[in-house]
């Protein structure tokens, strides 16, 4: 029966729960809305498969994945499509292509309360929801099944999510049925709290009095570097935020796990890994119109296959494991120091508390932001009289 006695080792795939015959695990919520398992001992028979699927590990199974990927640098060649995706658009055309030769994509998606779930696309408008970063935990609970059931009918199946999703999902597929399914991961900073974003859109609805119709994380039209979150409301009004974003790349609201990946390597489990290429010159035509570049790692067989069959729809370039080595295919993300704090002070007082005290809303962010300004207007100064005095010929 399984049984997580730390965080730090359950990423909330819900591979134990899917694979339970008798329903006695569910997945159950902590105080930042992450999802850990829970056995019902009066329903458990010590079967052990909730154990035996688990790939939080260091040894997860890769299949007959490569040991060294291959890398491309690529972008769509179609713009319009290329401005409506994120970095180079890398999922976008294998995601199109599942859809337009009759098969299904499963990807993470906002609900209409803007809750991030894995959700089933079988046509184009149902995978317009799947393109864009979400950078808050996705529910999976129920996708592991659909996938099965879908495999199970004969239908070809595409499904991204982070490298311990594809990990939970390939375990708990049988192997018989691996041939219809492709796997993409995506490069993973780590995962956000799901209840202080849910409480964040309570708390921007509440204050500009309407309800959200649109929310972006990283809004192109600010470049594809940028990670500014916007947000459009019934009433037309248009906001422009970095909280949500602060919380998570300082690591204050990642999950446990995150910070103890097992998947930060080459060593990959998708068949196709996608993310932002990093490394970019910046003399580079895709530097400079700011309109992005993916990376895409060939990971398999089967990961070449569909690559192929998809490549006329790129302007695709090779490149290698060194100029795209970002952190997070080195090693896991840092837990802020503060993350324990910042758990208490939530469960304590709440999201606009956390907001003021670690994000951008209160007098502490406009005080720090105030003096590394004034700290870096005195080096300069200091530097161009360093520069003045300056013998000549020296």
């Amino acid at each position: 029966m399984i049984k997580i006695t730390e965080k730090k080792n359950c990423c909330g795939c819900t591979a134990c729960e899917s694979i339970c015959a008798h329903s006695a695990i569910t997945m159950q919520p902590d105080a930042l809305g992450f999802l850990y398992p829970i056995a019902d001992a009066t329903k458990c028979v010590e079967c052990g498969l909730c154990e035996k699927v688990c790939q939080f590990h260091s040894n997860y199974k890769r299949y007959d994945n490569y040991n060294e990927p291959t890398v491309y640098a690529l972008r769509l060649k179609d713009g319009e499509q290329l401005m409506r995706s994120q970095s180079g658009g890398a999922f976008w055309g294998i995601a199109r292509h599942f859809i337009d030769n009759g098969g299904v994509v499963y990807g993470a998606a906002f609900t209409e309360t803007w809750r991030v779930t894995h959700q089933k696309a079988s046509n184009t408008d149902e995978l317009e929801k799947l393109r864009m970063s979400k950078y808050v935990q996705s529910d999976m609970r129920g996708a592991f099944k659909q996938v099965k059931d879908d495999l199970r009918q004969g239908l070809t199946v595409l499904f991204s999510g982070t490298a311990c999703q594809v990990a939970g999902l390939k375990a708990y597929i049988p192997a018989k049925m691996h041939s219809n399914l492709l796997c993409i991961d995506i490069i993973c900073h780590g995962v956000p709290s799901p209840r202080v974003w849910e409480d964040y859109i309570a708390y921007l609805e509440k204050r500009y009095k309407s309800k959200i119709v649109k929310a972006c994380f990283r809004d192109k039209r600010y470049g594809w570097h940028g990670a500014k979150e916007t947000f459009r409301f019934e009433n037309g009004k248009e906001i422009t935020k970095r909280t949500s974003n602060r919380l998570y790349f300082s690591g204050i609201s990642m999950r446990e796990s995150c910070a103890n990946c097992k998947f930060t390597n080459l060593k990959r489990v998708g068949d196709i890994t996608v993310g932002d290429f990093w490394g970019i010159p910046k003399d580079s035509p895709y530097e400079k119109d700011k309109k992005g570049l993916s990376l895409a790692m060939i990971n398999s067989d089967k990961g070449k296959e569909w690559f192929n069959k998809v490549k006329e729809q790129y302007i695709v370039e090779e490149s290698n494991t060194a100029d795209c080595l970002q952190p997070q295919l080195q090693y896991p993300s840092k837990m802020s120091p503060l993350h324990s704090n910042f758990a208490k002070d939530y469960a304590n007082n709440g999201f606009l508390f956390i907001a003021k005290k670690y994000g951008d809303m209160g007098w502490r962010y406009h005080m720090r932001k105030t003096i590394n300004r004034t700290k870096m207007l005195i080096y300069k100064i200091i530097w161009a009289l360093h520069i003045k005095e300056k013998p000549k010929g020296v």
